[in-house]
């Protein structure tokens, strides 16, 4: 688990196809994290999801929850669920 407040990179599509295709072409991991200044775990996951069959070149990350960003719901929609909810055992536990 990342610590609070940590930073992360971003690499742009361009540097990730560079690195990839020097590792094609024989490169070890090693090399190309010094050469490029990136963290060797860094290169392993792109190129474990480039053979995997992701596309690495897209962003994945998530919200700071770990969740993945949806859509929302309208106001109309949440009222809806909560008033479902209020007539069920553990809505009524929380009152106590």
């Amino acid at each position: 688990m990342a610590p609070t407040k940590q930073k992360f990179n971003a690499y742009s599509p361009e540097l990730k196809k560079e690195i990839l295709d020097k590792h094609k072409e024989g490169r070890k991991t090693i090399s190309l994290a010094e050469e490029y200044g990136i963290p060797q775990g860094t290169i392993r996951t792109w190129i474990y999801r480039q053979n995997r069959g992701e596309d690495i070149f897209v962003d994945h990350r998530t919200t700071n929850s770990g969740n993945k960003k949806k859509e929302g719901i309208s106001m109309e929609e949440a009222k809806k669920l909560v008033e479902k909810y209020k007539t069920t055992p553990w809505w009524k536990s929380l009152k106590k």
